[in-house]
């Protein structure tokens, strides 16, 4: 029983750790997004042909995504964990 309780929690520190670095890539991707948000439109403009609203719709996707696989895989996982175990 002790080895089960031993791999609840390293489970759980794992999800809960996950869950942060999830959090932080999606914040910096965002803050990223921001700064250099013109510099790739005229980049990718001028490489590719691509129109500005592509480029943001693309962004705004993957923005959408990561959310969606952070909550889903690590943040709804960590919690159920902390509910189980207390």
């Amino acid at each position: 029983m002790e080895d089960h309780a031993v791999l609840h929690d390293h489970v759980t520190t794992v999800l809960m750790w996950a869950t942060i670095l999830g959090w932080s890539v999606l914040i910096a991707s965002g803050l990223i997004w921001i700064g250099v948000r013109s510099r790739i439109h005229a980049i990718r403009a001028r490489l590719y042909g691509v129109e500005p609203r592509v480029i943001d719709l693309t962004a705004y996707a993957y923005l959408g995504l990561m959310k969606l696989v952070v909550i889903l895989c690590f943040l709804i996982p960590w919690l159920a964990m902390l509910i189980a175990g207390g």
